[in-house]
């Protein structure tokens, strides 16, 4: 017996050990902490090569990890990254030739703050440095919805494929990746459909969808007789898509010619800024919105959430107008006289006659 009790103390000894040797490598790893560079380069490697987003996602993340440099992404404070946010980042200008917008740079502090979640995962970081830090003020989404005579506008202005872009976004939604990464294999012009594989989408559900015939006239124009890869591809490159400065600048200068020719109409909302080839889509969903049920239009729109649909709803002061002519119409059809059910001040004899006899 005293030989046992030896052993399982001996055992639990050498146990308690190795757990306390483990812990203590564990924490030297944590302790080792990386920089912001290196923790992005790690985060980077577990993107899929096939992404859209992947350039995108880089620009957003790099100016931060430039800025800090060598420092170990452990040591960072909630004040460090405010003095960053608001004196280094607000700063800088982007491609458009303007400074980041408070909406900007509260994406660009989500994804951060989502990379060294991960880092904690994966046992490189203790906790979030970031983790105190609040989102400026800011608006959420864009309220900016062009009508059709907004877009029409715009076709005395564009290149031929230039216009059907717009036509794909304004009438079937389609994003700018989408549309400017769309293959001549996915469009059946007969049968007036397109097909998006899942790997071209956004929200990785692939999806087939017909398409209206302004839309099938408008790819026609442009259809060559020995159609290459891309619908859309870049003039320099024909075997590339075209880029996304390219639909910019093809976009803004339609814009800005149009509003030249008609004076005040293709204005984005306040606070928007400049209207942008994302605001299509805002179009398009307002637009299914109000001529179909909410499930349908989300159907339409490829919006798997009522949240995510949300931010494409927009109300005006013409749905207002219409709403109160509905309320008044019912309540003008509404009986003058009270139901049968409806509560009355009578009591049960005046309602029925007597059964008693005559007396």
């Amino acid at each position: 017996m005293g030989d046992d009790a030896d052993l399982r103390a001996q055992i639990a000894a050498l146990t308690a050990a190795v757990q306390a040797l483990t812990s203590l490598q564990s924490r030297a790893t944590v302790d080792a902490s990386k920089t912001l560079s290196e923790l992005l380069a790690l985060y980077e490697a577990t993107w899929p090569r096939e992404a859209s987003w992947r350039r995108s996602l880089r620009a957003m993340l790099a100016p931060a990890a430039k800025h800090f440099g060598d420092r170990p992404a452990h040591s960072l404070t909630r004040q460090d990254w405010i003095y960053y946010r608001d004196k280094v980042r607000a700063l800088q200008t982007t491609v458009r030739k303007g400074n980041p917008t408070p909406y900007t740079l509260n994406q660009e502090l989500g994804r951060w703050r989502i990379v060294c979640r991960w880092a904690i995962a994966e046992g490189l970081l203790r906790e979030n440095p970031l983790a105190t830090v609040k989102p400026l003020p800011a608006k959420r989404h864009r309220e900016t919805e062009p009508t059709w005579e907004d877009i029409a506008a715009l076709k005395a202005h564009c290149t031929p494929d230039t216009w059907a872009m717009i036509l794909l976004g304004f009438r079937r939604g389609f994003r700018r990746d989408e549309a400017r990464r769309l293959e001549w294999r996915d469009v059946d012009l007969e049968r007036g459909r397109i097909r998006l594989p899942a790997h071209r989408v956004k929200t990785r559900e692939a999806a087939s969808m017909r398409i209206p015939s302004d839309v099938v006239a408008a790819l026609k124009a442009i259809r060559p007789e020995i159609p290459g890869r891309f619908v859309f591809c870049s003039p320099r490159e024909p075997s590339r898509p075209l880029g996304k400065t390219t639909i910019w600048t093809r976009w803004r200068n339609a814009v800005d010619k149009a509003r030249r020719a008609d004076g005040s109409k293709l204005q984005a909302a306040d606070g928007d800024g400049r209207m942008v080839f994302h605001d299509t889509r805002h179009g398009f969903a307002s637009n299914m919105a109000r001529k179909n049920p909410l499930p349908v239009a989300m159907r339409m729109t490829r919006h798997r959430s009522l949240g995510a649909a949300a931010r494409y709803l927009h109300v005006n002061e013409d749905d207002l107008e219409l709403a109160y002519e509905k309320l008044e119409n019912d309540a003008r059809k509404s009986p003058s006289k009270p139901p049968e059910h409806s509560f009355s001040t009578e009591t049960a004899e005046q309602k029925s006659p007597s059964i008693r006899g005559p007396t």
